[in-house]
């Protein structure tokens, strides 16, 4: 497995596999399906992501990834408590951006290509 960044967890320490889908915005959300890794878009939302976070869990998201997310965040907690991971990349982790669609596990604070 090719290892594309390292990231901080803020959620539950379990593996999760699956495709990554990119979210620039809500319409994104609704596209979302089943079985998919989140990734926040850095520019997407400014502020907590407890919604976006609950409507994906709804959706049947499988882990989140996040820029510069803090464990604080509603959106973290949430995914936490539901038993999920909650990954939160640094501004220079671009190349991830490269892997929508595509199937990536998150394991140990890191993120491969499968």
């Amino acid at each position: 497995m090719k290892v594309i960044c390292k990231a901080k967890n803020f959620g539950l320490g379990t593996s999760a596999f699956g495709a990554l889908k990119i979210i620039n915005n809500y319409a994104d959300i609704q596209k979302f399906k089943k079985n998919q890794i989140a990734l926040f878009n850095k520019n997407f939302f400014s502020s907590d992501s407890l919604i976006i976070v609950s409507n994906l869990l709804e959706k049947g998201a499988k882990g989140f990834i996040s820029f510069n997310s803090t464990k604080s965040d509603h959106g973290c907690i949430a995914a936490k408590e539901m038993g999920m991971n909650f990954y939160s990349l640094s501004k220079k982790s671009n190349k991830i951006l490269s892997y929508d669609g595509k199937n990536i596990t998150l394991k140990n604070e890191k993120i491969t290509k499968v």
